[in-house]
């Protein structure tokens, strides 16, 4: 479930559902509230959501937090969780409990994925292999980007996590690496709420503060496809890119003569001849 492939696939089908379910809800309520495409009225309409959430019993709020915590884990995107906690909680509320539940998601799956882990013996284990004595650093910049889904990364923890280290050593590393991962989608999404509902007298000022966002997150969400502005050890990024692109990863033994292909990095003390050719003796992979 948490394969890199699946994981995008989960990204795209919640941004598609979030939308749909915006939409339906905002073409039901405007049908007999029309101040509703106003600002006023959609103002008015998030205020009255917010107060009814906050008169709801605690353990209808446990529960919405719980499905909230359940979506993290299947990989449903922050903003998703986010958006509903911004409208009804308020900013500083929504950023602090999303952050503590895809914290908590990280854990828990590191946890499910130290169970479930066995030996695949594929050129991405071979590289984060390499990585064991650069775990925490990985912990941070694996999780930095979108590109890289979390619990992605969080899948392949037990490939290099040392096991003379518990798992609560890598967890600051990891929580300050989702709360910058968060960050600019957050202000995202809080400055096009305050564009749409805002009554101040500077539409301008909401409309440029939207258009600052909105570029940031352009920019952001491709650094990692241009090489040149992507920010990470040459050895991380290594492996982060096997894990977008698994094809591109496959391992490439060296010819007879100990020569491998120009510009390959073979890790030769790593591969196994056992583990890729399943024979007693070594064997040519062209």
């Amino acid at each position: 479930m948490w394969k890199y492939n699946r994981q995008i696939l989960v990204r795209y089908l919640s941004f598609l559902a979030g939308t749909a379910i915006a939409v339906y809800l905002l073409v039901m309520i405007a049908g007999s509230q029309e101040a509703l495409l106003t600002r006023s009225g959609l103002k008015n309409t998030l205020t009255e959501l917010a107060v009814a959430c906050e008169l709801l019993p605690w353990t209808h709020s446990l529960g919405l937090l719980t499905l909230a915590l359940l979506l993290i884990m299947a990989g449903v995107p922050s903003i998703i969780v986010f958006t509903p906690l911004l409208i009804t909680k308020g900013f500083l509320a929504a950023y602090i409990l999303t952050l503590a539940g895809q914290t908590g998601a990280s854990f828990i799956s590191i946890l499910l994925a130290f169970r479930r882990f066995r030996p695949a013996g594929s050129e991405l284990e071979f590289k984060l292999t390499g990585l064991t004595d650069r775990f925490r650093e990985f912990a941070f910049w694996s999780r930095i980007y979108y590109a890289f889904p979390l619990r992605t990364i969080d899948s392949m923890t037990p490939v290099l996590h040392p096991e003379n280290q518990p798992i609560h050593t890598i967890m600051p590393r990891i929580f300050f690496a989702i709360a910058i991962r968060m960050l600019i989608p957050s202000l995202w999404v809080n400055s096009l709420i305050q564009l749409l509902t805002s009554l101040s007298y500077n539409p301008e000022g909401d409309a440029k503060s939207l258009l600052l966002w909105t570029s940031a997150l352009v920019v952001y969400t491709i650094i990692p496809r241009v090489p040149e502005l992507f920010i990470c050890p040459a050895d991380i990024r290594e492996a982060l890119f096997i894990v977008e692109n698994p094809s591109s990863g496959s391992a490439v033994l060296p010819d007879t003569n100990g020569n491998g292909p120009k510009g390959v990095n073979v890790p030769a003390p790593k591969i196994s001849v056992k583990r890729n050719t399943g024979a007693t003796s070594p064997q040519l992979v062209k």
